[in-house]
């Protein structure tokens, strides 16, 4: 009886820049500010497509434990990470 199939670390990321954003909108004090939130929304969006990508690319057709980080590198740019496991699903 064969085991569990093999695992593999995938991990990728997408860097997005929006300094034109940040500096009309670094005077705003509260709520939501919606042109930044779509950024970000894209970024995450493009970080998870590049996982996918690499756990497929590592012959695996699903990811587990999927999480994100980001990080702000300096003068309006920001680093979106998505991580995860590449995994054979039967």
């Amino acid at each position: 009886m064969p085991g569990p199939p093999p695992t593999r670390r995938s991990a990728d990321g997408a860097t997005r820049s929006s300094p034109r954003l940040h500096r009309r909108h670094q005077g705003a004090r509260a709520g939501e500010v919606t042109q930044y939130t779509d950024v970000v929304e894209e970024a995450r969006r493009h970080a998870l497509e590049r996982l996918v990508a690499h756990a497929q690319e590592l012959g695996g057709n699903a990811v587990i434990g999927v999480r994100f980080d980001s990080s702000d590198v300096g003068d309006g740019l920001a680093e979106i990470v998505a991580y995860g496991t590449a995994v054979v699903a039967s």
